[in-house]
C-alpha cells in the first residue's frame, strides 16, 4: 500500500526549515544582533601596556581586566585603561600577573609569580594577601598559576 501523505510531509518540514532558516539570515543581519555581541581586537596600538596577556576576566561592573606578564593588572572600560603594577601600586608582589579572578564581593583575586594580591572595587586598592599553614609557613608567596 502506497502512502500518499508522506510527500506532503516531506515537502512541508522542508518548507518550515526554509522558512527557519530565512528567520536566522534575518536575525543574524540585523542591527539588533550585532549590537549585542561587539567583538573587538585590542592590544598595544589601542592602548594596553602589554601584548603578553596571561588571563582575561570580567568583573560585576563590566570591567574587563587583563592579567599581563610583564605590566601588571590592567583593567579596561571600553574606552581606557588603568594600570596596577609595582610603580603606582606598591603593595602588588610583581608585575607579572599570571591568574585573576572576580568575586560577587568586588574583588579581583591577583595571582602573580610571587603570590597572591586583592584589589577591591569599592576601595580601588591592591593588597596583598598572607595565607600561612599551621607551622606559620607562607600558602601564598610563590607563584600563584591557574
Amino acid at each position: 500500500m502506497i502512502d500518499f501523505c508522506a510527500p506532503r510531509l516531506i515537502v512541508r518540514l522542508l518548507l518550515f526549515c526554509v522558512v527557519l532558516c530565512l528567520g536566522w539570515a534575518d536575525a543574524l543581519a540585523s542591527d539588533r544582533f550585532w549590537s549585542r555581541h561587539i567583538i573587538r581586537h585590542v592590544g598595544m596600538t589601542e592602548g594596553l601596556p602589554s601584548n603578553f596577556v596571561d588571563d582575561i576576566c570580567r568583573d560585576e561592573l563590566g570591567f574587563i581586566w587583563f592579567a599581563t606578564g610583564g605590566s601588571g593588572l590592567v583593567r579596561y572600560d571600553g574606552y581606557s585603561y588603568v594600570t596596577y603594577d609595582c610603580s603606582n601600586t606598591p603593595t602588588m608582589r610583581s608585575n607579572f600577573v599570571r591568574a585573576i579572578a572576580s568575586d560577587a564581593f568586588g574583588h579581583i583575586w591577583v595571582g602573580t609569580d610571587r603570590g597572591l594580591c586583592c584589589y577591591d572595587g569599592r576601595s580601588e586598592r591592591v593588597d596583598s594577601v598572607m595565607i600561612r599553614d599551621k607551622n606559620g609557613e607562607s600558602l601564598t608567596d610563590g607563584p600563584i598559576i591557574r
